[in-house]
């Protein structure tokens, strides 16, 4: 059975390259650690993700310490702030736009994209020199019709 993430996040990658593993997972991390914590589920989805951009199986000590490090790096520099550096990354790599649909592909795994994500969405965006207006397209492309 495929990982819903795995699925989701599997045609958006072909715009990044593994040069660019260290921008997504900050970006992946700062969106699932939106609301302070990631729970298992999350935790397992983070896996997914680094597993379909690397193409590889990882340990699991491996994916924590990815985890651990992003965590830490957002705490020191504050959610908001980390938000700005990624989106400024993302910006100088001519990805924003992609970055910015991966983002809201792992916020809206998990029943839809929260406040605390969108917020960071939205700060992450104008990092990106991304329009709120843009922003909320990109949103409505990843819900797809109703």
């Amino acid at each position: 059975m495929t990982n819903p993430l795995a699925a989701r996040i599997a045609p958006l990658l072909p715009a990044f390259d593994k040069n660019d593993i260290e921008v997504l997972t900050g970006l992946v991390v700062l969106v699932a650690y939106a609301d302070g914590v990631i729970d298992t589920q999350e935790s397992d989805a983070l896996r997914s993700a680094f597993e379909t951009m690397l193409g590889l199986k990882l340990a699991p000590i491996v994916v924590n310490t990815f985890i651990g490090t992003a965590v830490d790096e957002i705490k020191v520099a504050g959610g908001d702030a980390y938000a700005e550096v990624i989106g400024k990354q993302l910006r100088e790599k001519g990805k924003s736009e992609d970055g910015l649909r991966l983002a809201i592909a792992v916020a809206a795994l998990s029943g839809g994209v929260s406040d605390d994500e969108h917020r960071r969405l939205q700060v992450l965006s104008a990092g990106a020199g991304v329009s709120e207006s843009r922003l909320a397209e990109l949103e409505a492309e990843a819900r797809g019709p109703r």
